[in-house]
């Protein structure tokens, strides 16, 4: 019960948006407009200053980044060797292996993490986050090529490096590790209180948005076709995250903050991913979609199990 009361605000913030789109406020250039704000703005000045905050050097936290680094390597095998009797076509394959652990820690998370956990949870959101977004992407793109096309290219790989480089959350979470493992603990107030402000405006502003992109109406068509995929990410892949803390264990609250994030639906960027690889990008759609609105009785089930009363 207590996990439900902690993702109905989730739940109503996305309605919200939900209404806005079906009131004609938040059309698609709007919608896109705010994710980019969202994505180039709000969530990097919130990454870089947690990371910051939280200090997040590898060495540090050797368990952490070593059962995350596993989960992201061990749970896209299993996809897809749970795929392999349904003789897909490569291109919804490489979907399957691509979603298994690309969670929306982000749009979803944030908000999530900070209404059941606090200040304390963000911080050690902020520094999983931080130890392991370029092996998240690096290692989930690698496996969905190597599904999609049976090899894994030097010229794939340089195209990925690329994509990861640039992308600015990766930026901020690097200049953030960077800061602190030259010894900076904390900004000039002035500087601090700013990007405080800006990333503050990242939690609402991500579920509004979610929420705007949801279309409930094709909820049961995508469900018959993603059945197998949402079950990987929703059931599968936090399972397989609070496994690997049995053999590398850490602190309750990592522990809690990175199986909830493992339980979190399929991100949306999973859909730009997929459809700049030529992988079935309807399927991805609907993949997120429904993985999206499962989570909303999924997350207070493992909520409970983690004892996130």
């Amino acid at each position: 019960m207590n996990g439900l009361r902690m993702v109905s605000p989730l739940v109503i913030v996305m309605a919200l948006g939900y209404f806005l789109r079906r009131r004609g406020m938040l059309e698609g250039d709007v919608t896109f407009r705010m994710n980019r704000l969202l994505f180039y703005v709000a969530l990097p000045a919130w990454l870089f200053r947690s990371i910051l905050r939280a200090g997040a050097a590898p060495m540090d936290h050797l368990h952490l980044f070593t059962a995350c680094h596993v989960g992201f390597f061990l749970v896209p095998a299993l996809a897809w060797l749970l795929a392999l009797p349904f003789r897909e076509p490569r291109e919804r394959l490489g979907v399957s292996v691509l979603s298994a652990v690309r969670s929306n820690n982000i749009f979803m998370g944030v908000p999530a993490i900070g209404l059941a956990l606090g200040e304390p949870g963000l911080e050690a959101l902020s520094l999983f986050l931080g130890l392991s977004f370029v092996g998240y992407h690096m290692i989930s793109i690698g496996w969905a090529q190597l599904a999609l096309s049976g090899e894994l290219t030097l010229r794939a790989l340089k195209e990925m490096g690329r994509g990861v480089i640039r992308n600015p959350l990766v930026q901020a979470s690097a200049a953030g590790m960077g800061l602190s493992l030259l010894g900076v603990k904390a900004l000039p107030q002035e500087l601090d209180v700013t990007l405080k402000i800006v990333g503050d405006v990242a939690s609402g502003l991500a579920l509004i948005t979610l929420g705007a992109s949801l279309r409930p109406e094709r909820f049961w068509r995508g469900l018959r076709h993603s059945w197998r995929d949402v079950s990987v990410k929703l059931v599968l892949h936090p399972l397989a995250v609070w496994a690997l803390f049995r053999v590398w264990p850490v602190a309750p609250l990592m522990e809690q903050v990175v199986v909830i994030v493992a339980a979190m639906p399929v991100a949306v960027n999973t859909f730009v991913v997929a459809e700049g690889m030529g992988m079935d990008a309807p399927h991805t759609a609907e993949l997120i979609a429904v993985s999206t609105v499962l989570s909303v009785g999924t997350l207070p089930l493992w909520m409970g199990v983690l004892g996130m009363g």
